[in-house]
């Protein structure tokens, strides 16, 4: 059902990124490299804080690890 959403706010995204991206160029040259680089910056303590770890986790653990309340829940209960 999440699918769809999920597809088309990316087909969005690369959209706005590929029609934005010439003009920026031509207008601030290299400093439109700079931020896409604080873009990423930018998700990088996202992607640590609400993204649990799985590796070395079998199938159904990680079935419980998203069972109760999402991808937050787990993250704000889990130790460590």
């Amino acid at each position: 059902m999440a699918f769809l959403p999920s597809l088309l706010s990316s087909y969005a995204c690369v959209f706005a990124v590929i029609q934005i991206t010439p003009i920026a160029i031509s207008s601030i040259s290299w400093r439109a490299s700079t931020i896409f680089a604080a873009f990423c910056a930018f998700c990088v303590p996202i992607l640590f804080s609400f993204f649990p770890e799985t590796n070395q986790l079998e199938l159904e653990d990680i079935d419980h690890l998203f069972e109760r309340g999402g991808v937050t829940d787990c993250v704000f209960r889990a130790k460590g």
